[in-house]
């Protein structure tokens, strides 16, 4: 069997500077670090940055990346894959206005300082701990 490419799209969003892209592939076996029968890759990129990601990559099996931080992801079935997807661009999307709010006060530009602080507060609206800024 060669491998099935299921499904490929790509969504861009109304702002025009950052798109979700969904990739998957069934495969005849299983990627190496994985237990299942799927390639795959679900990214959420702004501004030419990816700042959330979903693959399984060879050798480091199904794993997760919020900007800079990457930890182990529980792969259940594919039709559970989108939902925490789905949740970490909710979750971006709700970081992200916080750190607008945030950093308009300081007169700094983006970059380091505001991919770290997104990073966090993403990473506290996934585990569901109250943030220090908005206790959502």
């Amino acid at each position: 069997m060669k491998a099935e490419l299921l499904v490929k799209e790509r969504h861009t969003f109304w702002d025009g500077s950052s798109f979700a892209e969904i990739v998957i592939w069934k495969v005849p076996a299983a990627v190496e670090g994985s237990e299942h029968g799927y390639k795959y890759r679900l990214a959420f990129v702004v501004e030419e940055v990816c700042v959330v990601r979903y693959d399984n990559e060879r050798s480091k099996g199904d794993h997760r990346h919020y900007g800079d931080i990457e930890e182990s992801y529980r792969f259940k079935d594919i039709d559970m894959l989108l939902e925490p997807f789905n949740a970490s661009l909710d979750a971006f999307r709700h970081a992200r206005s916080i750190n607008r709010s945030f950093m308009a006060g300081k007169r700094t530009e983006g970059c380091v300082q505001e991919q770290n602080c997104l990073s966090h507060c993403l990473q506290v609206k996934i585990t569901n701990s109250p943030h220090r800024l908005c206790d959502k």
